[in-house]
C-alpha cells in the first residue's frame, strides 16, 4: 500500500479530511503523492526518461531542452497537451519528476542539484588512522674499521607504537549538520562548522528532494544519530522550511531507512529569538497568501537573519555553537587520552612478554662483538680484512636472530582496548522532527510548531 493509499485509509478510519493528516500542503506533501492525476505525470516522466535514455548526474534543465528540441517528436504531457518551451510547462515537469521520485519511478539519487550550492562536508567517516600496533625494528650492523669499532654496537630491540589513538571529530556521538535558508551567513557559519567538524548545507530558499537524498546518503554512511539545526528567517517561508525538510526526511525514512535517528529543529530565528533580543520586524508582501496564517501565530511582521548579527553582533554564532555543544561528549578527548595509556601499558606487558626474551642474547653478542672490536684499535690500518674474518661467523647468528626477531614480531597477537566514542548526552524532547516518533506524534509537533507552539 502506498503512502496515498495509507493516508486515505487512515482518513476514513479517523473520519476526518486527508488534509487535516498532513504536514504540508496536500500537493506538496510526499506522503499525499499518488492520486490519479499526480500518477499520470510521474509515468509520463518515467517514460521521458527511460526514452532519453538517462542514467545517473542528470539536471531537469536537460530534460526540459531535449523536450522541446526539434528532433523531438513527441512531445504531449499526460494531459494530452503539447510540452512547450515555457515557464508554465517547466513548472509541470518539475512537478512530473518530483512525483516521479516520490512514487520510485525514477531513482531520486539520479538527479543533481545546480540549484543549490553543494554542501560543506566537514565531518569525514574514514578521518583518523586505523587502530593496531607498529614497530620500528632497528638497524642490526656488524662493525668495521674505523676509530671507535665499538660505536656501531649499540643494538636495541625493536619499539612499540600503538595506532589510531587520537581523538578526532568522527569519534562524537553524534553526525550534526546545520542547514541554512541562504549562504549570505557563510562568513560566519563556514569557520564555526569547520572548527566543530559539522557539515553546513546552504539553499537558495527551499532545499531540494535531492538535498535530503544526499543527506541520507551520508547518515547510513557515518552509520550514527544525526541532528539537524536548521537556520531559516522569521518569516512565512522560513516558518515553513524546516518542516518541509522534516517531512521529505520523514517520507524517505518511511520508505527506505526506517532504522535511522535523525532529528532536526528550528535553530534560528525561532519567536522566542525575535521577542528576546528585541529584532525589529519588517512588513511582510501583501501578495504573500501564507502572510495571514503567519501573523495570526507570530504578530506582525517578519525578520531576516541579517538582523540578529547586525544588532547584536556574535550572538549568532553563539546561539548555534550552544546547540552544538549540547550534543558532543565534552570528555571524549580525555577518554581517548585514557585509552592510548591503557594501549601503551598493556602493549608494554605484552612486548616483554613476546620480544623481552630476546635481550640476554643480543647482550651477549653485543659484549662478545664489542670485545673483538676493541682488541683491534690500535691496529686499524691493514686490519679490515682480519676483523671481519672473525666476525662472519657472527653475521650468520646475528642474522639469524633477527630473523627470529621479525617472525615473532609477525606472530605477536595483541588484544588492545577498543577506541572509546562519545556517548550520547541527554536530550530534550523539544526537536521539531524526530525519527523515532509516531506518525501521529510528529503530525502534531508540525503542527504546534506551525501555530507557533
Amino acid at each position: 500500500m502506498s503512502a496515498y493509499e495509507q493516508i486515505k485509509k487512515l482518513a476514513k478510519e479517523h473520519g476526518c479530511r486527508a488534509p487535516q493528516l498532513l504536514a504540508l500542503a496536500p500537493k506538496n506533501d510526499p506522503f499525499y503523492v499518488g492520486s490519479p492525476g499526480q500518477l499520470a505525470k510521474a509515468r509520463w516522466f518515467a517514460a521521458l526518461w527511460e526514452r532519453f535514455g538517462y542514467t545517473t548526474g542528470v539536471h531537469l534543465r536537460r530534460v526540459h531542452y531535449q523536450l522541446v528540441s526539434p528532433a523531438e517528436a513527441d512531445r504531449i504531457k499526460a494531459d494530452g497537451l503539447p510540452y512547450e518551451n515555457t515557464d508554465r510547462d517547466w513548472e509541470y515537469l518539475l512537478e512530473a519528476g518530483k512525483f516521479a521520485r516520490h512514487l520510485g519511478l525514477v531513482d531520486p539519487a539520479a538527479f543533481v542539484d545546480r540549484r543549490n550550492p553543494a554542501p560543506h562536508v566537514f565531518l569525514n567517516p574514514e578521518e583518523g588512522e586505523r587502530l593496531g600496533w607498529d614497530y620500528y625494528f632497528p638497524s642490526w650492523e656488524l662493525p668495521e674499521i674505523e676509530t671507535n669499532l665499538v660505536s656501531g654496537i649499540d643494538w636495541g630491540l625493536p619499539e612499540f607504537e600503538p595506532l589510531g589513538y587520537e581523538y578526532r571529530v568522527n569519534l562524537q556521538p553524534y553526525h550534526v549538520e546545520v542547514w541554512c535558508e541562504k549562504s549570505t551567513m557563510n562568513d560566519l557559519l563556514l569557520p564555526l562548522c569547520r572548527g566543530y567538524g559539522v557539515n553546513l548545507v546552504t539553499g537558495l530558499g527551499y532545499m531540494s528532494i535531492t538535498s535530503v537524498i544526499n543527506l541520507l546518503g551520508r547518515v547510513s554512511e557515518l552509520g550514527k544519530p544525526c541532528r539537524i539545526l536548521y537556520i531559516s528567517e522569521f518569516d512565512p517561508a522560513g516558518g515553513g522550511m524546516p518542516t518541509s525538510v522534516a517531512r521529505h526526511i520523514e517520507y524517505v525514512l518511511h520508505k527506505e531507512h526506517a532504522d535511522a535517528d535523525v532529528r532536526l529543529d528550528n535553530a534560528m530565528l525561532t519567536a522566542r529569538q525575535v521577542e528576546e533580543y528585541s529584532l525589529p520586524r519588517m512588513p511582510i508582501k501583501a501578495t504573500d497568501r501564507r502572510k495571514a496564517n503567519f501573523e495570526a501565530a507570530h504578530g506582525a511582521g517578519a525578520v531576516e537573519l541579517d538582523a540578529l548579527e547586525a544588532l547584536h553582533p556574535g550572538e549568532f554564532v553563539r546561539l548555534l555553537q550552544e546547540r552544538i555543544e549540547e550534543l558532543r561528549d565534552d570528555q571524549l578527548s580525555e577518554k581517548v587520552g585514557n585509552a592510548l595509556a591503557e594501549a601503551e601499558l598493556k602493549l608494554q606487558d605484552e612486548w616483554e612478554a613476546w620480544i623481552g626474551i630476546y635481550q640476554p642474547q643480543l647482550d651477549e653478542l653485543k659484549e662478545n662483538i664489542s670485545a673483538i672490536a676493541e682488541s683491534y684499535q690500535e691496529r686499524l690500518e691493514g686490519l679490515n680484512a682480519s676483523i671481519q674474518a672473525e666476525l662472519e661467523p657472527h653475521r650468520e647468528r646475528l642474522g639469524s636472530l633477527r630473523q627470529a626477531v621479525q617472525g615473532t614480531l609477525e606472530a605477536m597477537k595483541v588484544d588492545l582496548p577498543p577506541l572509546p566514542e562519545g556517548e550520547a548526552v541527554a536530550e530534550s524532547d523539544g526537536w521539531l522532527f524526530d525519527s523515532r516518533r509516531g506518525y501521529f506524534v510528529q503530525l502534531g509537533r508540525y503542527k504546534g510548531h506551525r501555530n507557533g507552539a
